[in-house]
Formats: C-alpha cells, structure tokens, sequence
C-alpha cells in the first residue's frame, strides 16, 4: 500500500493579500473593460477650460497620478500636484474660482479626503477616482472615475495598478494618444498574470539580491 507523505503544508492555502496580488489580472481586465465603454474617461472639456486643476491624493494613490500631472503641464493647463495632508494646510486660499479638483482616494473615505470635501464649495468641479462608489468621494464627485477592483482584504493592490491604469489612460485622452495608450495597456493582465504564475521562482529570483 502506497502512503501520500505530502503535507498540506506543503500547498499552503493563500493568504487575503496574496489572494488579492493573485487577482490582480482579473481586476485590470474588469477596469479596461469599463474604460474601453466611454469615449473618454475624463472629464476633456472641463479639464481644459479650468483656471487651475489641482491633483490630490495619499500616499500611492498620489504617486500614481504623476502622469495626468506631467500631461497637463505639457498641454498649458495650469495645474498644482500636492498631496490631501498639504492641500488641507493651503485650503481654501488655493482652491480660486474656476479650480477642478481631482481627488484619487481607493476608499474614497480617507480623513484627509473627507476634511477637503468638507471644506471646499459647492461650486468646485470635482473628479472623484475610487473603488467605492458609495462613498462620500464618489457621492461628491461632478465626474466619477470607478477603479472596478473589488474587494480587498488589506492594502491596496488591485486598486493601485488599476489607479496607474486611470493615470497613463487619463494621460493619454490630453496628449490625444488615447488609442495607443488603450492597445498598450490591454497587453498588461496578460503579462501580470504570466508574471503571477511563475510568481515563487520571480521571489526566489528577487531574495538572490537581498
């Protein structure tokens, strides 16, 4: 008689977050999927007639908007790039008649981004990027940009390449590269998840120069 000496523990069942970077392919499919829907994510007209556009965001989810930042620039919009914690410090001289606010916050309930909807008027034009549309960003927002990706057990991790997704997307609709931008992207769930299934050897690749 045979005996199975394999432990269970040697299949370990994954992790939340592990689960969540396992998915990841899925949620890029599920955002593309809905920003191939809409002739443009972005709000063009009303990004380009604003008399200053303003960035925010916390942490990763500011970094990932560099490239709208830059895009702007490049087209001749004014446009300040500033985390949610040092636009609080500057608030309300900064936000002047006419200012379009583009917060991206994964929760759409972070402190920082409920202090500023608190503090700002009516009257500000407000792109809202998040995964909950229920929440107070998403309910504020005049153009709500829906990250599509899903649940996560802890940090961020569908959510933030799904946000560096809005960001070269939203970069290509300015520069009119939408298309290009479009065809490239849609080659990412593949090579994510190609990267994914080999994912132990990529670890034990990476722990040789730790």
């Amino acid at each position: 008689m045979s005996v199975n000496n394999q432990s269970d523990t040697d299949n370990p069942p994954l992790t939340p977050f592990r689960q969540n970077v396992q998915d990841q392919p899925e949620a890029i499919e599920r955002f593309l999927g809905y920003a191939s829907s809409k002739n443009s994510i972005a709000p063009l007209p009303e990004l380009f007639s604003a008399s200053r556009v303003i960035i925010s965001g916390m942490g990763s989810s500011h970094f990932t908007t560099y490239p709208i930042y830059t895009a702007l620039i490049k087209a001749g919009v004014s446009v300040w790039w500033v985390d949610s914690s040092q636009l609080l410090t500057l608030l309300p001289e900064i936000i002047t008649p006419g200012t379009m606010l583009w917060l991206t916050s994964q929760s759409g309930e972070s402190v920082e981004t409920l202090q500023i909807i608190d503090r700002i008027s009516k009257e500000t034009y407000v792109v809202g990027v998040t995964n909950n549309v229920h929440s107070a960003l998403a309910n504020r927002a005049n153009t709500l940009i829906e990250l599509n990706s899903g649940d996560e057990a802890t940090v961020s991790t569908k959510s933030y390449l799904n946000s560096v997704l809005v960001a070269r997307i939203v970069a290509g609709e300015i520069s009119k590269n939408r298309l290009m931008v479009m065809s490239m992207l849609e080659r990412t769930g593949d090579e994510v998840r190609r990267y994914l299934d080999n994912n132990d050897r990529s670890i034990k690749e990476f722990s040789k120069f730790g």
